[in-house]
């Protein structure tokens, strides 16, 4: 079988390509992975969940069939790094700085399987909840490098409890499962179209179905001196749903921030852990411009409200 998944990866790898080729909405820059939660080389791009060819997805899912039903899958995510590759040893690069990263997060890195340049591998950590596994892959042709990662876990484990209240994924007005989104602030441009300035934040909360959660926060600023501010913040967790109370446990956050024109503000550290309990009401905006009536979740009485993605 690993044969033939080897085999697919080198198809893969002229995927990339044409994925980067896209429109800008189709990936995101990034500093950190959400899976792994370990810091990624420079000039990273994630491709949106919506966006990711269906060929990787595929590859995922034979991963999972060599566990004959053992494992099932967690959260999935395809790094990739635009640029020239013709030089294998600059993608031996990318691939060496990200084993390296892997491992300062506490993951036991091992190849599973290799030829050219594909590679299989996967990620174990023994933390002190639970035992965390990682399946991904690096695959790379001239004019892209891929890293992409699939968390799983054994098919019959139950979420763990971290209080008496049952885990569940609905609340009164739809279900909580899935990626939920808000945005402030916003940007500037001159007579050709060209951003002068921008300051505007993106929280994202993506919850799954096992129990667990991922926490983002974007923060994206140009100032008027044209100096790119960026930071990013992740964390993962579990939460648990009882009616219409949702308690949120996020483990230690990893923060990580860029300065264009300062590289003393710039900063990669690590936070502690949070929790938040909040009351939440969800159900469909009923607006005129949004024919789309997309679903809404607020908390604690219209304080803060995200929109479903999807």
């Amino acid at each position: 079988m690993l044969t033939k998944i080897i085999a697919l990866l080198f198809l893969i790898a002229f995927f990339g390509v044409a994925v980067l080729a896209q429109a800008d909405e189709a990936i995101e820059p990034t500093t950190a992975s959400s899976v792994a939660e370990a810091n990624l080389p420079w000039g990273a791009q994630r491709i949106l969940p919506t966006k990711v060819p269906a060929e990787f997805n595929a590859l995922f899912d034979k991963l999972l069939a060599e566990g004959e039903g053992k494992i099932a899958s967690g959260s999935r995510e395809v790094l990739a790094w635009e640029g020239n590759y013709k030089n294998r040893s600059k993608a031996e690069t990318i691939k060496t700085e990200l084993e390296t990263n892997f491992r300062k997060e506490g993951w036991a890195f091992e190849t599973a399987a290799s030829e050219g340049d594909v590679e299989l591998f996967s990620l174990s950590k023994a933390d002190s909840s639970s035992n965390r596994a990682v399946l991904g892959f690096f695959a790379a042709n001239e004019e892209v490098f891929v890293c992409a990662l699939m968390e799983v876990r054994k098919a019959d484990a139950s979420p763990a409890q971290t209080d008496s209240r049952p885990s569940t994924s609905s609340a009164a007005g739809g279900s909580i499962v899935g990626k939920w989104f808000r945005t402030t602030g916003g940007s500037t441009r001159d007579w050709t179209g060209k951003t002068t300035l921008k300051g505007g934040e993106d929280f994202t909360f993506e919850f799954f179905a096992d129990g667990t959660v991922q926490y983002t926060r974007k923060k994206e600023i140009l100032n008027i001196m044209q100096c790119r501010i960026n930071s990013e913040e992740n964390a993962r967790g579990r939460y648990t749903l009882s009616v219409n109370s949702l308690t949120i446990y996020l483990g230690a956050m990893r923060s990580v921030g860029t300065n264009s024109c300062n590289a003393k503000e710039n900063f990669n550290k690590t936070l502690g852990n949070s929790t938040m309990t909040v009351q939440i009401e969800i159900k469909q905006m009923d607006d005129i411009t949004r024919p789309d009536k997309p679903y809404t979740m607020c908390f604690d009485g219209n304080e803060v409200c995200y929109e479903k993605q999807r």
